[in-house]
């Protein structure tokens, strides 16, 4: 597997946070509102903004910092702990039933992506059930996630959490820019990209950073709509 992601921290990462990704999943109109945005174009655009936005704010960079610090120390720990190989840790989180380098992980939400015709009404039958001010319990649970899955990645391993917090900024700009309109559109083309190269990717500033953006975002996504059991 050539330049391909380390499944097994996006695996550990997305246990670790499940629990509270299917919780903000749960609010109500959340899964309305986060569906239309992941399947439509405005809707893509919309979330793409408001994580840049989000992505900006010093609690954020809080979070890196934070993440950063954990996954450190959890390194540490692993390495000066012994456990006998035929005894499994009791701690050992439970990986969810569909692995993130299976090729169905990466099928779009079941009704895909809408066609144009009907884009609008989806989109405003979402923000209709969906209270503006509780975005922000959405968009704070995709973050952390983000932030600590990011802890895990190499590449940012050796960035500043503010150098790593202005190229998240850099990063969703880019993507409102790019060619892949609605976020479900990634599907097999962005396991293709992960699991072999950068390929589609190479075309933005930091491709390993969009490629882990989409990850995430693409794990979060599946989790709060309750895709991911």
């Amino acid at each position: 597997m050539t330049e391909g992601i380390d499944g097994s921290n996006l695996q550990d990462t997305l246990d670790l946070y499940k629990d509270a990704l299917q919780e903000a999943g749960q609010a109500e109109g959340a899964q309305g509102w986060l569906s239309s945005s992941l399947q439509t174009t405005k809707g893509t655009d919309q979330l793409y903004g408001l994580l840049q936005q989000y992505v900006q704010k010093p609690a954020f960079l809080q979070k890196l910092t934070a993440a950063r610090a954990t996954a450190v120390t959890a390194e540490a720990t692993a390495s000066t702990v012994c456990r006998p190989s035929d005894s499994p840790s009791a701690s050992e989180p439970v990986h969810l039933e569909a692995g993130v380098m299976q090729a169905t992980f990466w099928d779009s939400a079941p009704g895909g992506c809408v066609s144009e015709v009907i884009e609008g009404l989806v989109e405003e039958e979402a923000l209709g059930s969906y209270v503006l001010v509780e975005k922000e319990d959405v968009l704070d649970a995709i973050g952390t996630f983000v932030a600590a899955y990011l802890a895990t990645v190499p590449e940012a391993q050796h960035m500043k959490p503010a150098d790593l917090q202005q190229a998240l900024t850099s990063t969703f700009r880019d993507l409102r820019k790019g060619h892949v309109r609605r976020f479900w559109e990634w599907g097999r083309c962005a396991y293709r990209c992960i699991a072999f190269s950068y390929g589609a990717f190479s075309v933005y500033e930091n491709p390993w950073l969009v490629r882990a953006v989409v990850t995430a975002l693409w794990a979060a996504g599946k989790v709060m709509l309750g895709l991911l059991l």
